[in-house]
């Protein structure tokens, strides 16, 4: 057996090493003072860590044991491995029998001829960087050491589970290092003790090393397979979900990643802020401080138009839900689902007229385009409703009007009836539709969304301090130049119906009609019409004359304006300053001036 000399000496460790956790327990609380400056600032002690803790605690335990210079690794294999094998007994009595024999002379006079081994100290300069390098040398073992157990964890674990899965037996791959223990080990042979070339595989195994492989590969494949089919399936919702959302945008919606908004954030807004969502796209901290990830891909898309006031804006939000269901993503919180329509009623002849719509009941799946688009009309005929509702009192103040939640019936004449009613998308309302109907219904939406752009207008004219303090609330009459244009129409029909009555007794009596003769530009006359911005004294009139022949001289010159204005001049009316006069002239009152003229040149 090879002697091994092992010499321990003792080296204190500094105070500062041994004592560093000493005082700092859970219980004390008050630090070391270590010095005062000239300036009388004071130098504590630092508070340390649990690993400077564990690290003190092994520098002190190994400063102790003493210095391992002389311990070699090679001086602890004292097993002869090309000896045979011997009973554990046996060898046990020999290390017995060498240690009890006497040294002989020879040995005595070689132990006192050595030289014998001087006792002395280190100096702190040279102990603390030696110290340090041996500390940071069995800090980089002890990693290493327990890497190797973990490793040799896995293989032993590996070995035993008959689990398939690998991340079933994962979380036991990791073993206690004290519950591992080796029995022996055994030294590699080197390469070059071992040149014999290998054993030449029999067919058998080379066919079971064969099929392995293929088992293995067809695994992979399948492996391969199964994710990329579960990411096409994961692409195909994503595509599809950022396609419809870029198209979206393209069109010109608005979109804003956020959650669902709770009630409370959505109808406070008015108390705090008239012009933003509070809460919009805010995440919900919970009580425990964690944060609710619940609509972080979601979106909203504003649809309300562009020139609506803010009270309108906020109710028309969609919300884009990324629900893995199949289910529509669209989601309209605040839609009425109904159209308005204009029907005009005949009680005579049983008939209905109504206005046609250009948009159809779409399901679900149809374009989010589309949808935002019947969306947006919705919005805008519920609001062109509800103003048409506040309205209606100023526009046929002598006939009686009828006001619900969903209609709006103004009589014009006896037999005659003009309604307005929000259709719901899944009801189909009798009757033919009706081109009339139609451009009434075209106009007063447009004129509708011009009073919208002139209080726009009207805000970025002002200061931004008036517009907090004193918003234009500006209502504008919808229907009054189209009420207006209905009455002039009344009334050239009863004019029409005066002077065919008049005139029936004379057969050279003929009538010259232009009763629209004072609109020269119809384009800019529409134009005004629609532009709520034109003050009264710059429209268009709606007006016209109308000339009555007797053969070929002329009875009368009508001069008409809107809504049943009427001047008459009758050139050939003896007065007593001559001939001629112009007067204004009522309805019931014209028949007897063309009759008396009509007869007074017959008779001539």
């Amino acid at each position: 057996m090879t002697d091994v000399r092992l010499r321990v000496g003792r080296v204190r460790a500094p105070d500062s090493v041994l004592d560093a956790f000493g005082e700092s327990g859970s219980l004390s609380q008050e630090r070391t003072l270590l010095d005062i400056q000239a300036d009388g600032r004071r130098i504590i002690s630092p508070n340390l860590t649990f690993d400077d803790h564990e690290r003190a605690r092994r520098m002190r335990l190994w400063a102790e044991r003493g210095d391992f210079r002389l311990l070699h690794a090679d001086d602890l294999d004292d097993v002869d491995r090309k000896a045979p094998q011997v009973d554990a007994v046996e060898a046990l009595r020999a290390v017995y029998e060498d240690h009890a024999q006497p040294s002989t002379s020879e040995q005595a006079e070689a132990q006192a001829s050595a030289p014998s081994t001087r006792l002395g100290t280190i100096g702190e300069k040279e102990f603390v960087p030696l110290r340090d390098t041996l500390l940071h040398q069995l800090e980089v073992s002890l990693f290493h050491a327990e890497q190797a157990q973990n490793l040799l964890g896995m293989l032993i674990q590996n070995t035993r589970s008959d689990t398939s899965s690998v991340l079933a037996a994962q979380s036991e791959y990791f073993l206690d290092p004290h519950a591992l223990s080796l029995s022996a080990l055994e030294r590699a042979i080197p390469e070059d003790h071992n040149n014999a070339p290998p054993r030449p595989l029999s067919v058998s195994e080379q066919k079971l090393i064969l099929q392995e492989k293929h088992t293995s590969i067809r695994n992979a494949a399948q492996i391969l397979v199964h994710g990329a089919d579960e990411m096409e399936q994961c692409l195909e919702s994503e595509r599809s979900r950022w396609h419809g959302l870029q198209k979206i945008q393209r069109r010109g919606w608005k979109l804003t990643p956020g959650r669902p908004l709770v009630d409370i954030e959505r109808f406070d807004t008015p108390t705090v802020k008239r012009d933003v969502l509070q809460g919009f796209g805010v995440p919900i901290v919970q009580g425990n401080g964690s944060i609710k990830e619940e609509g972080a891909r979601d979106a909203w898309i504003g649809y309300g138009p562009s020139e609506a006031p803010i009270s309108i804006l906020q109710r028309t939000l969609a919300y884009w839900a990324d629900a893995p269901t199949s289910g529509p993503h669209l989601a309209f919180p605040d839609r009425t689902w109904r159209r308005l329509q204009v029907e005009f009623h005949d009680h005579a002849s049983k008939q209905i007229w109504k206005s046609g719509s250009t948009r159809e009941t779409r399901s679900d799946d149809a374009d989010l385009d589309a949808q935002l688009y019947d969306a947006q009309l919705d919005v805008v005929d519920a609001e062109l409703f509800r103003e048409l509702a506040v309205q209606s009192g100023t526009l046929s103040p002598v006939l009686a009007r009828t006001i619900s939640d969903h209609c709006i019936s103004l009589p014009l004449s006896s037999t005659l009836e003009m309604r307005f009613v929000l259709v719901p998308y899944d009801e189909s309302s009798p009757g033919e539709e009706s081109p009339w109907s139609t451009l009434l219904l075209h106009v007063l939406r447009l004129r509708m969304l011009r009073g919208w752009t002139v209080r726009i207008r009207a805000m970025w004219d002002k200061r931004a301090a008036s517009i907090a303090l004193h918003p234009p609330k500006v209502r504008f009459a919808l229907m009054a130049p189209l009420w207006e244009l209905y009455e002039y129409t009344l009334f050239l029909s009863r004019l029409r119906a005066t002077l065919d009555h008049a005139l029936s007794g004379f057969d050279n009596a003929r009538i010259l009609w232009e009763p629209y003769g004072a609109i020269h530009d119809v384009h800019q006359w529409i134009s005004h019409l629609l532009d709520l911005s034109t003050s009264n004294s710059d429209l268009i009139p709606v007006g016209g004359s109308i000339w009555v022949y007797y053969d070929s001289v002329m009875i009368t010159h009508l001069s008409l304006r809107a809504p049943s204005h009427m001047l008459a001049h009758f050139p050939h009316h003896a007065t007593s300053n001559g001939t001629g006069v112009r007067m204004s002239v009522e309805l019931e009152n014209l028949a007897p001036f063309l009759v008396s003229e009509c007869t007074a040149l017959a008779s001539a």
